[in-house]
């Protein structure tokens, strides 16, 4: 008598259970946290390196190039080794991934660079003004 109770509970709460999760999940979703949407073009940065955008383009596919060349001979070193005494393929692509995402994510992180540098720049005028009474 008290298993098939303890069943029926359980159906119960195995229907529930989800129910509410998926109402907790849309209404954080839709009412707690709301989309974010980009202002603008990107920042100050993004648009400040603009005039070198082709040229940056150009040297991050030669790197990409690369990256292909070394993973296609890393591959074929390592299938040829005989005494499996070279780095193995774990610890080389480690390094390998990590070079990988860097170039692809150069551009916005020189981007983020120059943002910090003209907010570290205006900031400075602030305090200059402040503290010394200059008229920048």
């Amino acid at each position: 008598m008290q298993i098939a109770t303890l069943r029926k509970v359980i159906d119960r709460v195995s229907v529930v259970v989800p129910l509410l999760l998926f109402l907790l999940v849309l209404v954080l979703r839709f009412v707690v946290f709301r989309e974010a949407v980009p202002d603008g073009d990107g920042g100050f940065g993004f648009s400040f390196l603009s005039p070198v955008l082709n040229i940056w383009k150009s040297w991050r596919n030669i790197a990409y190039l690369f990256y292909l060349v070394t993973l296609g001979l890393n591959f074929w070193l390592w299938f040829f080794d005989k005494d499996k005494k070279s780095r193995s393929l774990f610890t080389s692509y480690k390094i390998w991934l990590i070079g990988f995402i860097g170039t692809t994510f150069s551009y916005a992180l020189a981007g983020l660079v120059v943002d910090l540098g003209f907010a570290l720049y205006y900031l400075s005028l602030a305090i200059s003004k402040n503290i010394f009474g200059l008229n920048c």
